[in-house]
């Protein structure tokens, strides 16, 4: 039978001290994200008024209907001085034809294609390196042809950034989600947005390790100081990541999260896209110098902590309904902090607004994590191409 009482013994007030140590660290992990987006976003910024000309560089692999579809948004742009280049990877649909017709009406449309022949490199990164060179700007901007510029405002919006002494301007990709019906769509953006926030809040704070391909500009002098993606040649992936991670600096980089700046990566199954693209980045996340996966980590074994220390509380004097409480207010003031900022991270990424589900998917992290990490390692020879730096 239960017994009301007020006594707390030294154990639950020991499990207690470190539970409520442990919430203290997380709530401020937490809200850390939070503030650094929020204070990027606000804080007053000098921008260049200089426009430069720039050279935006798209990726596509049999996409004629993304093409048709997005393309004209990018061709449409309110910039004064800028070309398309569109290196065609594929064969099989009418991209080719597409384009052709294209390039008719909008005279700063190129196409370049990929050689169907080219073996034992990454076809993504050599294209990408095809356009580059084939650039008659000082100024990259990269992206893939299934992504949808959020108005005619986003080549303006990454290049202002670009000040004396910025070399690298990192931009935000979301998803479309509205047409992500499948099962595990709601972990999926939970997943983006806890990993979006991460490698966002430390390029914001001056440690840049990874930006995302669908939206990323730099100077072509900093791309062939750097040698190229040189260093990865090796590698399928890492043309975003790894490549951010070896130009990007504290002094040198600036990250662009105004709506205007954004773009919407569409895919047919979003599922199956998301599965892919976490797999690539499990894999080259080990060629990259940062302290961010280690804290991740390290938090994972915190937030697993205090859940078993409030669980023991709980069970420890069982008959005791105070200690009961005393659990429920601890879960209470490390989920609903937790909840909150999460939500407004959300918001401000332009994802579903979790509630409920946030606390559970934390905890399933690290599993699913760990899945994942099983499935890319017996795939592990996959991501390699079958080049090998000398």
């Amino acid at each position: 039978m239960l017994k009301f009482t007020l006594e707390i013994t030294p154990l639950i007030m020991l499990l207690t001290g470190i539970s409520v140590v442990i919430t203290a660290i997380l709530a401020y992990w937490f809200s850390h994200r939070y503030r650094v987006l929020r204070h990027y976003r606000h804080e007053e910024k000098t921008y260049s008024e200089e426009q430069p000309a720039v050279s935006v560089v798209m990726y596509t692999s049999n996409d004629a209907e993304n093409i048709e579809k997005y393309l004209p948004i990018v061709l449409n742009q309110d910039y004064p001085k800028y070309e398309v280049i569109v290196v065609n990877d594929g064969y099989t649909d009418t991209t080719k034809d597409v384009l052709g017709e294209m390039e008719m009406k909008y005279p700063n449309l190129y196409q370049t294609f990929i050689p169907q022949n080219a073996r034992f490199l990454s076809r993504k990164k050599l294209g990408l390196m095809l356009g580059i060179k084939a650039a008659k700007y000082d100024y990259i901007l990269v992206s893939n042809t299934n992504c949808e510029p959020s108005g005619p405002e986003w080549i303006n919006s990454m290049m202002r950034n670009f000040t004396e002494g910025i070399d690298v301007v990192i931009g935000y990709s979301t998803y479309d989600f509205g047409n992500d019906k499948g099962n595990g769509r709601w972990y999926r953006s939970y997943e983006i947005v806890m990993n979006s926030g991460r490698w966002l809040a430390y390029a914001m704070s001056g440690k840049p390790y990874r930006g995302i391909g669908d939206n990323l500009a730099f100077r072509k002098k900093t791309f062939f100081d750097n040698n190229g993606f040189a260093n990865s040649i090796n590698l399928h992936y890492g043309d975003d990541d790894i490549f951010v991670s070896e130009v990007a600096r504290e002094d040198n980089t600036r990250v662009e999260m105004t709506p205007e700046g954004m773009v919407t990566s569409h895919y047919e199954n979003i599922a199956d896209a998301h599965r892919e693209l976490k797999l690539r980045h499990d894999f080259t996340e080990k060629f990259i110098r940062t302290s961010a996966f280690a804290e991740t980590g390290a938090m994972s074994l915190l937030y697993y902590l205090d859940f078993a220390l409030m669980v023991a509380i709980a069970a420890v004097g069982w008959a005791n309904i105070l200690n009961y409480v005393i659990a429920l207010v601890l879960l209470l003031a490390l989920t609903l902090p937790q909840i909150i900022l999460y939500r407004v991270n959300a918001r401000m990424l332009r994802m579903p607004r979790l509630f409920f589900s946030v606390p559970i998917f934390s905890l399933l992290r690290p599993v699913v994590n760990l899945y994942y990490k099983f499935v890319g390692h017996k795939r592990k020879d996959t991501n390699y191409t079958m080049y090998s730096p000398s």
